[in-house]
């Protein structure tokens, strides 16, 4: 299957450049498109963005289904995709269209906001970063759990991806318990 690449906020697609020669030599289609102003627009409209790109992917390549790697940002909407195409949502990706997730500091929860204000966060780099700090402070307060991991709990009998999420307590703003655990 064709392999997309989703970067991280305030990142373009050429972050990909190595990864996608080297699966272009094993004969991978890859797809690595900048999305929303360089990841900057409101996480919604780059959920919306993506999810076209991977809908013509597959429409332009004949393949039923997709391989997704995503960094930061790029995670949380891999993620995001699958949630809706698990809840069948208007305008998800059919059934099983998602085959892997790889993960490299997925944002699913958010990211830390290091005390800086929102509005500064949002003027500086985009109201998405601005809004995976919202997402954090919301999971933190309610105690709850990734959108995705939610979506796979309530899945039934319907075909999940294989996930697989890198993490590292290196990374400081996509901490490691930003990850999803094996048991979600």
């Amino acid at each position: 299957p064709p392999v997309v690449c989703l970067h991280g906020t305030v990142a373009s697609g050429g972050n990909w450049a190595n990864l996608a020669m080297e699966l272009l030599a094993r004969g991978r289609v890859v797809v690595a498109p900048t999305y929303g102003e360089r990841g900057t627009r409101p996480v919604r409209d780059n959920l919306a963005e993506v999810t076209g790109i991977v809908r013509r992917t597959l429409e332009a390549t004949g393949a039923a289904q997709v391989d997704v790697v995503g960094h930061s940002q790029g995670g949380l909407l891999a993620g995001l995709m699958v949630a809706a195409m698990l809840r069948e949502e208007p305008g998800a990706l059919p059934p099983g269209a998602i085959r892997r997730v790889a993960c490299i500091s997925g944002g699913h929860r958010g990211v830390r906001g290091h005390g800086l204000p929102k509005k500064l966060v949002g003027a500086t780099f985009g109201p998405a970063l601005a809004d995976q700090m919202e997402l954090a402070r919301t999971l933190r307060r309610t105690g709850g759990e990734p959108e995705v991991a939610r979506a796979v709990r309530d899945a039934g009998s319907a075909p999940l991806p294989d996930w697989f999420d890198l993490v590292t307590d290196a990374d400081r703003i996509i901490p490691a318990g930003s990850a999803l655990t094996p048991d979600e």
